[in-house]
């Protein structure tokens, strides 16, 4: 889904990809007070397909995740789309997995329990770099 902001100046869009509802809830309600929209899916190979077939400017992915292990899923999107900034997510990341999941392309991470704080830190950080083009078409 786009992601536009109350003034409807600036659009983008997310993915959040973890079994989790909890965690998918969150996120949806941290967006919500923003005036944002976020998509969410709760199943990796699902969720691997849709970041595939869309064009989101970030995807927020669960390391541990049902169906398949959420290093494979950022290695599957990595080999067609190396723009799209991705955040891994989890509660039992380790200085190996950290290690391994930025080696394979992700783009950075945050550990469980999350703060809307620490989601739109990362969402600001990455979206505002110089010559990102964070533009959207249709």
């Amino acid at each position: 889904m786009n992601i536009i902001n109350e003034n409807n100046n600036q659009v983008s869009s997310f993915l959040v990809i973890d079994d989790d509802v909890s965690i998918l809830q969150f996120f949806i309600d941290a967006f919500n007070e923003m005036n944002y929209v976020i998509d969410t899916v709760s199943d990796g190979k699902i969720g691997g397909q849709q970041a595939l077939n869309n064009n989101y400017k970030m995807i927020f992915l669960d390391i541990k995740i049902q169906q398949v292990n959420g290093l494979d899923v950022l290695r599957e999107i990595r080999r067609t789309n190396k723009k799209v900034k991705i955040i891994m997510i989890s509660g039992y990341l380790t200085e190996d997995i950290i290690e391994e999941a930025l080696s394979i392309g992700a783009d950075g991470y945050l550990n469980k329990p999350l703060t809307a704080r620490d989601i739109f830190a990362k969402a600001i950080n990455y979206l505002d770099e110089p010559g990102l083009d964070n533009s959207h078409s249709n």
